[in-house]
């Protein structure tokens, strides 16, 4: 009872907590280049697809006012191009700042970025065997807009609707390729797209 007790009248205020888990489901179009260099000749390939992603972002936020909450978010989840056979793990994580232009007792709608850091990992699979694994990193940049409903004082439900970017770059091969040294190998992996999230929130 204290607990609900002294929740805010108010979705977002300053000092509010609010944590969140969900599912978000993307679709994005994708732009990927290599590099391959040796003895002064490169030879460079460029290819445009498509792919999914399917995530669970975990959210915290903190208000800073009655307009203003400031979050972190980590995001694990897959990553499906055309392919799709390959085995992979996406995860993403970084700051969230939210604008409240709507925000009342149960309802409010917000604008947001998310500004973070990503990796991605994608296997070679033949005949059943992982041959394997080229490790990608890079940032991102969402910029999005989402509607809180809360059933009661603490517990209630976040849709969301975001653009999204993704810029990642080739690290490395595991196990190690010596070939890929020799002839020193570079690629990189864009995205754009759109992803819809829907999850269940809490605040304090």
């Amino acid at each position: 009872m204290v607990l609900w007790a002294t929740a805010s009248a108010q979705v977002n205020a300053k000092g509010t907590l609010q944590f969140g888990l969900g599912v978000s489901l993307g679709a994005h179009a994708t732009h990927f280049t290599n590099e391959a260099s040796y003895s002064g000749v490169s030879i460079n390939t460029s290819d445009r697809d498509g792919a999914f992603t399917v995530t669970v972002p975990i959210e915290a936020q903190y208000g800073l006012a009655d307009r203003f909450s400031l979050g972190l978010y980590l995001e694990p989840g897959s990553y499906l191009d055309s392919a799709g056979t390959h085995p992979n793990k996406l995860f993403l994580w970084g700051l969230s700042p939210r604008y409240y232009a709507v925000n009342k007792d149960r309802f409010a709608l917000y604008f947001h970025a998310d500004l973070g850091l990503g990796q991605l990992r994608i296997g070679d699979v033949r005949k059943g065997v992982n041959l394997y694994t080229d490790h990608y990193s890079g940032g991102h940049l969402r910029l999005g807009t989402a509607v809180q409903f809360y059933f009661g004082s603490v517990v209630g439900l976040n849709l969301g609707l975001k653009y999204a970017a993704n810029n990642l770059k080739w690290r490395d091969r595991s196990p190690g390729d010596p070939l890929l040294d020799a002839v020193n190998y570079s690629a990189r992996l864009k995205t754009s797209g759109v992803q819809f999230q829907l999850g269940l929130q809490a605040k304090f």
